[in-house]
């Protein structure tokens, strides 16, 4: 086992957080530092969406965010920049039905959402 320093749930799985490495079943999920511990900070919405998605991730100061579109097993559809503490509105062009993942890099650290799409 590992000292703990938080739990924190993420989907329904609950992980134990220790400088900035996810634990869980006794392995290390992802290195992906504090912007996960902060959950409420990155919006995804509507989620599921059909044609339009709204993302927005609040931080102290003003950066840019890579951001890119994957399919469920990691390959990349698309890829953009964003600012942080600005709302973008991604158009979900040439992309069909089903579960995608969003995955946002900042500072060496990252994030990942899943996005339904249902039109």
């Amino acid at each position: 086992t590992h000292p703990v320093v938080e739990t924190i749930v993420i989907d329904g799985l609950e992980y134990e957080v220790l400088d900035g490495l996810f634990y869980g079943e006794d392995k290390i999920i992802s290195a992906i530092g504090d912007l996960e511990k902060d959950l409420d900070l990155l919006q995804v919405y509507p989620n599921p969406a059909s044609s339009l998605v709204t993302l927005f991730l609040k931080t102290e100061k003003n950066e840019t965010v890579k951001v890119s579109l994957q399919t469920i097993i990691g390959e990349e559809i698309d890829a953009f920049e964003m600012q942080t503490n600005q709302i973008k509105n991604y158009a979900l062009k040439a992309v069909s039905n089903g579960v995608y993942l969003l995955k946002f890099e900042i500072n060496g650290n990252s994030a990942t959402r899943k996005l339904i799409i249902n039109r």
